[in-house]
């Protein structure tokens, strides 16, 4: 009898559960990104906890860019009609909880958004205008749907074929307008370094799934330690990286390392090389968890931040500063727990 490959399952079709699990998991690391963490390592956590966007674009990269063009197209079309209603969903969202916030505390803000660099910053380099409270985390959803366009034209003028040049070009824009900045010759037009965005960060990690999956059979095989002594190796390649750049002083931009990279790899390796792992709620609603916590956490965290007006107990306000992300986490996750009820009763009414 022959032996069924892993990119059997993947090939027909099949969601892997390890994939939903790691999409839950890596939620506390994106609100230890956006709010911070507490201890006096704090800053440490928040730095190395930047692992966690790449694993998700190395995910969705791995799922919608399949070997088989047919299914490629169809998935792509699929996830950039998706990505699309998420992101406008989101921007209107948090654009009227910012203006209502701005409103309530009388803030002067509309000459600040009219500003040109403003609209050129939010349109090209996926950044949030920073006069609004909510909304900084719209980046990872707009340049996943920026890097959807792109494959959506890549796929029909049959330019992925060429898929590792094109991670290899990729890359190095990745890395020269970001950590290595000062050695491309930065600052550009103002401009001390490119942030994370669809070049700069959603196109390339899509195109590292891509390759994840094209090469399963031998990437996804590997003894599963190898995989955690990988993602360690990266940590301290992360450290060293630090540490050089700091040393030499050129360290400018330190919210994406090469080390963040090898860490998000690891990981994703390690969900998806066991397709058969045992189904629990976690595997079975991990990414619905993970959409609706990165949609909530930042309106919940301007409750957070307006219940501290009507406290007179100066302890908690430290308290709730200091674990503001993991109070943050798990509001989000039990409001998504009751969305999630709601819409279980919806579906035995229908």
């Amino acid at each position: 009898m022959n032996e069924i490959k892993i990119s059997d399952y993947y090939d027909e079709g099949y969601r892997s559960r390890g994939a939903n699990m790691l999409k839950f998991l890596l939620m506390p690391f994106v609100m230890f990104v956006l709010f911070g963490f507490p201890t006096s390592f704090g800053s440490y956590i928040q730095v190395f906890s930047n692992f966690a966007a790449p694993a998700f674009y190395i995910l969705c990269g791995f799922f919608v860019l399949c070997p088989d063009e047919k299914k490629r197209t169809a998935k792509i079309k699929r996830a950039l009609k998706k990505s699309f209603k998420f992101f406008v969903w989101l921007f209107i969202s948090y654009t009227i909880i910012s203006v209502a916030y701005l409103f309530f505390i009388k803030a002067n803000w509309i000459p600040i958004i009219l500003g040109k660099r403003v609209h050129f910053n939010f349109l090209f380099l996926n950044i949030w205008p920073e006069v609004f409270p909510v909304g900084s985390s719209i980046w990872f959803i707009q340049s996943l749907f920026y890097a959807y366009i792109f494959f959506y034209v890549a796929d029909k003028i049959k330019l992925l074929r060429f898929y590792v040049p094109l991670l290899i070009v990729f890359y190095l824009i990745m890395l020269f307008t970001g950590e290595f900045s000062a050695l491309a010759g930065f600052p550009y037009f103002g401009y001390p370094f490119i942030p994370g965005g669809a070049v700069t960060r959603a196109i390339p990690y899509m195109l590292t799934g891509m390759l994840i999956r094209k090469n399963a059979d031998r990437l996804l095989t590997l003894r599963r330690p190898l995989y955690i002594l990988f993602f360690i190796a990266g940590l301290a390649l992360a450290l060293l990286e630090l540490f050089l750049l700091s040393y030499f002083h050129i360290l400018i931009y330190y919210g994406h390392l090469i080390g963040f990279g090898i860490m998000a790899l690891s990981l994703c390796c390690l969900a998806l090389s066991a397709p058969k792992i045992k189904e629990n709620f976690i595997t079975a609603h991990g990414r619905n968890y993970a959409r609706r916590i990165y949609a909530l956490c930042q309106p919940v965290s301007i409750l957070v931040n307006l219940s501290l007006g009507f406290t007179i107990v100066p302890e908690y306000f430290r308290y709730v500063i200091e674990y503001k992300s993991i109070i943050v986490f798990f509001v989000c996750l039990g409001i998504s727990y009751l969305v999630g009820l709601v819409k279980y009763a919806k579906a035995l009414k229908n």
